[in-house]
């Protein structure tokens, strides 16, 4: 039996698992590139209403151990966590030397199926007195789910054991889709192309990170703050009020270096967060943070 789909399906964040026979696959063009990792693709065919059965050209079926995980486009290039397991261990035989790199921890979200490697550097730059970060990078991968392959910038402040990660620049990214004819050979050799502009850019933060210690956060900024961060991770010296509807900045001495650790450290330490939301608000302290920086340059 058969069941005709109007709409895509995506499962991808529920943990439900639907078996092939109860939707229609060509298996017969089934591809098993995969196979050892338990992943396969099937093109959907679909059911007219007098029963006759047509292949789609636009949707496929991901199984993982015989169910499906998602339907998606049949252009989407699969590249499993782990292979991209096999991607991060050549990065570090080539480069851990050189950077001083160690693979300290993996993350993931969406239940598994996106994943994250936490790869710090053991050299130690000061930030202000006695306050000191690492530089890494988190190289990131999923099994359909909107999580493109990829590496940002990450910092590690020694003093509070907190993390942040930021989006590099449109030129020093590195965000490759699963999607194009070459997407699978960039994922696979991307990484050790890039470890030089994404280092690079690093160093480039911290000294934005030095600029921060000595800027005031602005009641522009904390309205910005206010609109894209849950009132949970912000501190006491700024409020929301409800009444009025509108931020207030309790303290105007606080210095921007200050502003960005104390909701960091909030969002780092919370274990009931998953590791996609971290880097999303880390991401965007990053961003106003460097606003800030360029409207006190000018």
């Amino acid at each position: 039996m058969t069941t005709q789909l109007k709409e895509p399906i995506d499962i991808s964040q529920t943990r439900q698992g639907v078996q092939t026979v109860t939707m229609p696959f060509d298996f017969d063009r089934k591809d098993t590139t995969w196979n050892k990792y338990g992943i396969m693709t099937a093109p959907l065919l679909q059911e007219a209403l007098d029963g006759t059965v047509y292949a789609d050209n636009k949707l496929m079926g991901i199984f993982r151990k015989e169910k499906i995980k998602r339907l998606t486009s049949r252009k989407y290039v699969i590249f499993p966590n782990k292979e991209c397991d096999l991607v991060v261990g050549d990065f570090l035989d080539k480069y851990a030397d050189k950077y001083r790199l160690k693979l300290h921890k993996t993350h993931f979200a969406y239940n598994g199926d996106a994943k994250y490697w936490e790869i710090r550097s053991s050299k130690k730059y000061k930030i202000d007195t006695g306050d000191e970060v690492q530089l890494g990078v988190v190289v990131r991968n999923s099994l359909a789910c909107n999580v493109s392959f990829g590496a940002d910038i990450f910092t590690f402040r020694l003093v509070c054991q907190n993390g942040a990660i930021s989006k590099g620049k449109d030129l020093l990214s590195l965000k490759i889709k699963h999607y194009g004819k070459d997407s699978l050979k960039l994922m696979q050799e991307s990484l050790t192309r890039r470890i030089h502009d994404l280092f690079y850019e690093g160093e480039l933060l911290l000294d934005q990170y030095r600029i921060a210690t000595k800027l005031k956060v602005r009641q522009e900024a904390a309205e910005q703050i206010v609109r894209k961060v849950s009132h949970k991770y912000i501190p006491e010296y700024i409020e929301w009020d409800v009444e009025r509807k509108q931020v207030i900045l309790r303290d105007t001495t606080v210095p921007w270096w200050k502003l960005f650790n104390d909701v960091t450290k909030s969002v780092w330490h919370n274990n009931a967060i998953n590791f996609l939301t971290k880097a999303d608000i880390t991401n965007v302290m990053h961003s106003v943070m460097k606003n800030e920086i360029l409207v006190a340059a000018k």
